[in-house]
């Protein structure tokens, strides 16, 4: 009997019927049937010269078939098709290493920590556009063109008052003035001016110097064509310190004007 060709038991027309039922699974031409017992790499290079092989009444195509060469049989593939060079998991669908939606192959932001929003590129979402991510974002909806911390805060930094007053040194001026250009290029913006200080003097000093250095500030944007409707100005004193209060630096910090966007 040859090995490589159907085994005829009963008559030539049986095995014409046989062979052609064995063949309604597959394209081509069949492969022999292996011997009982072949080796695994026999089969594997049978897969590869034919479209499929038989044993008995039983077709192997899709088992050892890999149409896209992922190293996932098609049988057990579900994403058909994934390009050549994509890492796969074992069911043949790319990797999504940090679970962030976004495939590893498409991912230029990989290890998203969990539950972090991204977009189409796996990367954080910045959705007011100030640089700052929402995952790092602690004041969003910042208007655009404004000048934010690390934190995406719109803080000014070295707003300059005389000592222990709230008249507004000439110096800051242009500050303010960038202030004023970012407010007109957002018309429907209204924003708190929140006024910060040390924790030199008296509680109730600070309160009082910080409410009337915000005030100056509120004056100052009126003066340049803002409408008075869009800003309001609070005094916050000492009670939310940024930094410490034990060197001049911190203290530093901690002197400032933050304009934060409000409904």
């Amino acid at each position: 009997m040859n090995p490589t060709r159907f085994v005829v038991r009963s008559s030539r027309l049986w095995g014409v019927l046989l062979g052609v039922q064995l063949l309604g699974g597959c394209s081509g031409f069949i492969a022999p049937d292996p011997e009982p017992g072949a080796d695994p790499k026999e089969l594997e290079s049978m897969a590869k010269g034919a479209p499929c092989y038989f044993r008995g009444g039983i077709h192997f195509c899709a088992e050892l078939s890999d149409a896209d060469s992922d190293g996932v049989s098609d049988i057990k593939d579900h994403c058909p098709g994934t390009s050549k060079g994509i890492a796969v998991d074992s069911q043949g669908c790319p990797l999504d290493s940090d679970g962030d939606g976004v495939t590893d192959d498409l991912d230029r932001c990989s290890n998203t920590p969990r539950g972090v929003s991204v977009d189409e590129q796996g990367c954080p979402v910045d959705a007011d556009g100030d640089g700052v991510t929402d995952d790092l974002d602690r004041c969003p909806d910042t208007p655009a063109g404004a000048k934010v911390n690390t934190e995406g805060c719109w803080v000014l930094v070295n707003l300059l008052f005389k000592s222990n007053q709230h008249e507004i040194e000439t110096g800051s001026h242009g500050m303010l003035d960038e202030v004023v250009r970012v407010l007109k290029d957002n018309s429907a913006v209204r924003v708190e001016i929140q006024g910060h200080t040390d924790s030199v003097g008296s509680a109730g000093f600070n309160d009082t110097l910080s409410l009337k250095r915000a005030e100056a500030v509120r004056a100052f944007l009126i003066g340049k064509g803002v409408k008075a409707e869009r800003l309001r100005a609070v005094g916050l004193g000492l009670r939310q310190p940024v930094a410490t209060n034990d060197t001049e630096e911190g203290r530093a910090r901690n002197r400032r004007v933050v304009l934060q966007p409000v409904p």
